[in-house]
């Protein structure tokens, strides 16, 4: 971060910082959200081939170049992100449920008033899971316990049993390799079914 060039890369979507800090072979890309609520901005990472994956050290999540000319990534509130190439492990993320939404029986309904994540009744936790190796399993734990394991796309786990109040979900990602990544949300759940 201290060396090297510094190009802009934004390109369009809510008013944050973008830019790629390049230094020999080392690229860096960093991205500031100065607003008080979530930004979504477009960034062209043309120069990054697709599929390749990036790691954010700061909030350790993983993301996955689709569209390397228009790749859209979401900012926390006055937050940032600094995404580095990722190397040697594989991508995992959680797409559902989405931090900051109300659920109800399996359905995303709104956005939520504080920035929790609530679910009313049963909910599929859906992974995005990539390696370029090839994906070993997904694990998926509820507060630290091991509820589901996945070896085949897509990646997911149908929770519904009891469950009142705060939960920690929490899904790790095994490439072929035998090497981890892994993804977290905490949620509110209220679920009186369930087997």
């Amino acid at each position: 971060l201290k060396y090297g060039s510094i190009r802009n890369i934004w390109k369009s979507g809510d008013e944050t910082y973008a830019y790629l800090r390049e230094y020999g072979e080392e690229k860096v890309i960093v991205v500031i959200n100065f607003l008080n609520r979530e930004a979504t901005s477009t960034l062209d990472l043309s120069f990054l081939e697709n599929g390749t994956v990036l790691y954010d050290m700061l909030n350790n999540e993983t993301f996955r170049v689709i569209d390397s000319c228009n790749f859209t990534i979401s900012i926390p509130a006055y937050g940032s992100r600094i995404l580095f190439l990722k190397e040697d492990k594989p991508a995992v993320s959680i797409k559902k449920p989405a931090n900051g939404y109300l659920y109800i029986l399996d359905r995303e309904i709104m956005p939520t008033i504080f920035g929790n994540t609530i679910i009313l009744g049963k909910v599929t936790i859906e992974v995005d899971a990539y390696d370029k190796d090839g994906i070993d399993r997904v694990e998926f734990y509820g507060n630290n316990m091991l509820k589901s394991i996945d070896y085949d796309e897509p990646y997911s786990w149908p929770w519904d049993e009891f469950a009142m109040g705060r939960y920690k979900i929490r899904v790790i990602a095994y490439d072929n390799a035998g090497n981890i990544a892994e993804d977290k949300i905490d949620v509110i759940m209220f679920n009186v079914g369930g087997r």
